[in-house]
């Protein structure tokens, strides 16, 4: 099942039918009934997986198995009128596998799985309406029928459990699957004004790297109520009292309590990942507060009134 946000409906597709028959039929559940979507589709399987590309506006299906015997590596792709197949190489065919949609990258991600051919597998691939290709980041220990969710927040897909070859139930938690791994989070500072403020963030490219590693600092624009939107974060640029936005470490010159949004730094490349938009992952969202005695009505700034605010202190005795 996938959820198509656009439309507000819930798309299932075949599985395991009652008396050991495959199903083949698409449904779709808006909150009240189901309904029967009356058009021909991927076919009768099991173990298949479907994520919603909420960028193209698409439910994504890839893999599963028609007949027990093969493992399917066809690509599908549902508009709400009727499926599509969609041509062209791709991961192994596959069971039991995980898919989600990658906000921060645009494209749906196919995780592990099984295959008759290659047993366990922990491979990690992307969807990006056009193409499949492989990540090949950090790797993932081989399992099937684990649960994978995306965090829009972090900009990075968490997977948990699942059963690993032997056989044997995993317990682990991994994160940032094909991307670079950040070994020092930034963290919130405390400045006093006209006083440099500097975010620093480090990162353990993987051994295999076969691109450099890139950095962009980015501010929270306050004006975009949703954090997960594309258009919530404005890249920064040097000058202005901006310096290093294209390193490991920012310093903010001459900080304001107006500009202190929220900052984060979007790193790229270092992982043997292919070079391109997309091949990132974020670091925590901080930001500063400023620390001024002379802000006697601590309304964030110095002016007049801060001078009135004092003498009416004087005058209590505080």
């Amino acid at each position: 099942m996938a959820f198509d946000s656009l439309r507000g409906r819930v798309v299932l597709h075949g599985g395991y039918a009652a008396g050991g028959a495959r199903a083949g039929d698409t449904w779709e559940f808006d909150g009240q009934s189901w309904a029967l979507v009356q058009a021909p589709g991927p076919g009768a399987r099991m173990f298949a997986a479907m994520a919603f590309d909420a960028r193209r506006g698409v439910t994504v299906l890839f893999g599963g198995t028609p007949d027990g015997m093969i493992d399917s590596d066809e690509t599908w792709e549902y508009d709400g009128d009727g499926w599509r197949r969609r041509p062209g190489p791709g991961p192994l065919g596959r069971i039991q596998h995980s898919m989600h949609f990658d906000i921060a990258r645009g494209e749906v991600v196919v995780v592990g799985g099984y295959s008759q051919a290659a047993r366990y597998l922990g491979d990690t691939w992307a969807w990006d309406g056009s193409r499949w290709r492989e990540l090949v980041g950090q790797p993932l220990p081989p399992r099937v029928a684990h649960s994978v969710a995306y965090d829009p927040g972090r900009g990075e897909a968490v997977v948990f459990g699942g059963l690993g070859d032997g056989p044997v139930f995993l317990g682990d938690t991994r994160r940032r699957l094909d991307d670079c791994f950040i070994t020092r989070q930034p963290a919130d500072q405390m400045a006093m004004p006209d006083a440099p403020v500097t975010f620093v963030v480090e990162v353990d490219a993987a051994a295999a790297c076969t691109t450099p590693v890139t950095y962009q600092w980015q501010r929270r624009d306050p004006s975009v109520l949703d954090p997960a939107s594309s258009d919530a974060w404005i890249d920064l640029s040097d000058g202005a009292g901006v310096f290093g936005s294209r390193g490991p470490n920012l310093t903010l010159l001459a900080p304001t309590l107006a500009f202190a949004t929220g900052f984060r730094c979007r790193v790229g490349g270092g992982c043997g990942c292919e070079s391109g938009p997309g091949t990132f992952t974020f670091s925590e969202t901080v930001t500063y507060s400023l620390n001024c005695p002379a802000d006697f009505n601590a309304d964030g700034g110095i002016d007049f009134s801060d001078v009135e605010a004092f003498f009416e202190r004087w005058e209590n005795g505080c």
